[in-house]
C-alpha cells in the first residue's frame, strides 16, 4: 500500500505542468534593439525577433502596441507639440500696420476742416524676431524630447504591468498545482489511515496542507485579476483582452554597468530635455542683448483742406533712445539663467547615475538570486524530494517528511517566480532609461517656457510683436 501510495503521488506531481523555466515562452525582442547590443557580453546573442502569438494568447509586443496608439498620455505629449509650434509661428510674425482717420479744424468758417488719414508701420530690428523663432524652437524640440520620454514611460508601465500580470498567472498555475496534490495526499492519507499506516495527526497535518494550498490559489487568483486590471489601465483600454499571457520570464541579454551608463547618457530624453533647456536659455541670452537696439516707428499721413482745396502729405519717423533702459537687468538674468542650465545638465546626469546604480543593484540582485534558484536550489529541491520519495517507498521516511519535502519543492518555486519579477522589473527600469509612472501627473506637467525678462516678444511667443 505505501508503495502504491508513493507512486501515485510522484505520478500526480510529475503529470503536472512543468515548472517555470521548463515552459514554453516565445523569445523576448527588447525595442531598444542598440541598448541590447551595446550592454551584452561578446558570447551572448540577441534573442531572434517575436512570432506571432498563437491563437487566445497575447504577447508583450503587442500590449505595447497597443498602449502606443490608446495610452492618452501620448496624446497629450503629441498636443504640447502642436502648441509650441504654434507658439513658434506667433512669435515670429511681423506686427501689423495701423491706420487711422485724422480730422482738424472741424468747424472752423463752417467748413469740414482738415480731412485724413494716416498708416504707421513699426519695423523690427536686429534680427529679433528671427531669434524669437529660434528660442521657441527649442521649446519645440523640448517638447518633442517629452514625447520621447513618455513613450518610454508608457513602454515600461505595459512592460512592468506585462511581467507581473505573467508571473501572478504562473502563481495561479501553480497555486493550482498544490491544491491537485493536497488533494490527493488527504485521499491518500485517509487511505492510509484507515489501514492504520500512518496517525490521525498526518491526517490532520494534510488536511491543513490541503486549507493552505486553496487560500494560496485564491490569493494567487486575485492578484492576477488585479494585475490584468493595472495592465489594462496603463494600456488604455477598458479591459484586458480575454487572453493568456505569453512571453518568457527567463533573464533577457545580459547587463553591464559601463555599457549601460553610457548609453543613458548619450540617449536619456531627460538629458535630452536639459540639453534644449541650455540652448534655450543660450539663444535667451542673444535675445536680450538685441532688446535695446530701437525699433524704427514710421508713419504717412494724407489731409485734405475743404476751406482751401489743397492737399497736404506728411512723414514721420522715430525710434526709442536707449538711454536709461538698456535691458541691463534682464541680459544679467538670461545669463544667470544660462549657468543654470548648464548646471542642470550635471544635476541630470548624476541624477541618472544614482537611481541607474540602484536600479543595477536590484538587477545584480536578483540575477543572483534567479541563478541560485535555477541552477542550485530547485535542483536540489527536486533531487531531494525524489530521494524521500524513494525512501518513503522503502519505509526509511515517513508520510509527514513527504510532505515536508513536497512543500519546500513549492515553496522553491515560489521564491524563484518572485526573483524573476524582481529581475524583469530592473530589466524593464533600465531598458525604459529609468522613466516609468505614465498615468501620474507630474510625469507629464512641463515646466512653463522659460522666458527672460525684456523679452517681451517672446511673452506668449509673440502676442505683443509691435514690441519687438
Amino acid at each position: 500500500m505505501r508503495r502504491r501510495c508513493a507512486t501515485l503521488l510522484l505520478a500526480v506531481l510529475y503529470c503536472a505542468p512543468a515548472s517555470v523555466e521548463a515552459q514554453d515562452s516565445v523569445p523576448y525582442v527588447s525595442p531598444s534593439p542598440s541598448f541590447a547590443a551595446e550592454t551584452a557580453r561578446p558570447t551572448e546573442a540577441i534573442p531572434a525577433p517575436v512570432a506571432e502569438a498563437a491563437a487566445g494568447q497575447i504577447t508583450l509586443p503587442e500590449l505595447e502596441q497597443m498602449a502606443l496608439g490608446a495610452n492618452p498620455t501620448l496624446v497629450q505629449a503629441q498636443a504640447r507639440i502642436q502648441a509650441a509650434r504654434g507658439n513658434w509661428l506667433q512669435s515670429g510674425l511681423y506686427p501689423n500696420p495701423t491706420l487711422a482717420y485724422s480730422g482738424e479744424e472741424i468747424g472752423n468758417e463752417d467748413t469740414a476742416g482738415m480731412q485724413g488719414a494716416m498708416v504707421s508701420q513699426e519695423f523690427v530690428t536686429a534680427g529679433k524676431l528671427r531669434l524669437n523663432r529660434a528660442v521657441a524652437c527649442q521649446d519645440i524640440v523640448r517638447a518633442e524630447r517629452e514625447l520621447a520620454a513618455q513613450q518610454f514611460r508608457v513602454l515600461t508601465d505595459v512592460r512592468l504591468g506585462f511581467y507581473r500580470a505573467l508571473v501572478a498567472q504562473r502563481r495561479v498555475e501553480l497555486a493550482q498545482r498544490l491544491v491537485d496534490i493536497a488533494e490527493q495526499s488527504l485521499e491518500i492519507s485517509r487511505t492510509l489511515y484507515e489501514t492504520a499506516e500512518v496517525s490521525q495527526v498526518d491526517v490532520l497535518q494534510t488536511r491543513i496542507q490541503l486549507n493552505t494550498s486553496r487560500i494560496l490559489r485564491v490569493n494567487a487568483q486575485a492578484n492576477l485579476d488585479a494585475s490584468r486590471k493595472s495592465l489594462a489601465a496603463v494600456v488604455g483600454v477598458p479591459h484586458m483582452p480575454g487572453r493568456i499571457l505569453q512571453g518568457p520570464l527567463d533573464p533577457g541579454v545580459a547587463i553591464e554597468w559601463d555599457a549601460a551608463f553610457q548609453h543613458l547618457v548619450r540617449h536619456s530624453p531627460e538629458m535630452a530635455v536639459a540639453m534644449a533647456q541650455l540652448n534655450r536659455a543660450q539663444l535667451a541670452v542673444r535675445r536680450a542683448r538685441v532688446e535695446p537696439i530701437p525699433n524704427i516707428a514710421t508713419a504717412a499721413s494724407i489731409h485734405k483742406s475743404d476751406m482751401s482745396g489743397d492737399t497736404a502729405y506728411g512723414v514721420q519717423a522715430g525710434i526709442e533712445l536707449p538711454i536709461f533702459d538698456r535691458n541691463q537687468g534682464n541680459i544679467q538674468r538670461s545669463q544667470a539663467e544660462v549657468i543654470d542650465a548648464r548646471r542642470n545638465i550635471d544635476r541630470v546626469r548624476l541624477g541618472l547615475q544614482t537611481r541607474l546604480a540602484e536600479a543595477f543593484r536590484q538587477y545584480q540582485e536578483a540575477l543572483n538570486e534567479v541563478e541560485q534558484y535555477r541552477d542550485g536550489i530547485l535542483p536540489d529541491a527536486r533531487s531531494t524530494l525524489e530521494l524521500v520519495q524513494i525512501g518513503y517507498q522503502q519505509g526509511e521516511f515517513g508520510y509527514l517528511d513527504l510532505l515536508g519535502a513536497q512543500r519546500t519543492y513549492f515553496q522553491s518555486e515560489l521564491a524563484y517566480l518572485d526573483a524573476l519579477a524582481r529581475l524583469k522589473s530592473a530589466e524593464s527600469a533600465i531598458e525604459g532609461q529609468l522613466l516609468s509612472g505614465s498615468l501620474q501627473a507630474e510625469a507629464m506637467a512641463l515646466p512653463a517656457p522659460e522666458t527672460s525678462a525684456g523679452i517681451e516678444g517672446l511673452a506668449g511667443f509673440g502676442v505683443e510683436a509691435s514690441g519687438m
